[in-house]
């Protein structure tokens, strides 16, 4: 569903601003559902899952060092890819299993949240 509201306003970018760089959002947007939003769904039906919550702290490590020199997952600003994984993150963040305390994740994480759109809708009070 994001990437049909996406593909309607291709100026925005969310997609990415090439082929590859559309590819790579693809990637991400893949990693986030199979390493925290369906072990996110263990957790909350068996809050004791050793190799849920292994994924999710694996994943969490590989965006650290991928997020080390980025400000964004993909390119030079926001994109499905921070869009969907932000919203596990918050739900990461928001559980109490996981701090997200590496410096890198930390960072992309308070970045994403500032911006316009996240402050008006998504995580508004």
């Amino acid at each position: 569903m994001m990437r049909l509201i996406a593909s309607m306003s291709p100026a925005c970018q969310l997609q990415g601003k090439s082929d590859s760089e559309s590819a790579v959002v693809d990637g991400w947007v893949s990693f986030g559902w199979n390493y925290l939003e369906v072990p996110l769904e263990v957790l909350g039906k068996d809050p004791n899952d050793e190799a849920a919550k292994t994924d999710i702290a694996t994943a969490l490590v590989t965006m650290n060092v991928h997020l080390k020199d980025r400000s964004y997952m993909v390119g030079d600003g926001v994109t499905l890819a921070d869009i969907s994984l932000i919203f596990a993150a918050d739900k990461i963040a928001s559980s109490g299993i996981f701090e997200l305390k590496d410096v890198n994740l930390a960072r992309w994480y308070d970045t994403v949240k500032k911006q316009t759109f996240f402050q008006h809708t998504a995580f508004s009070p």
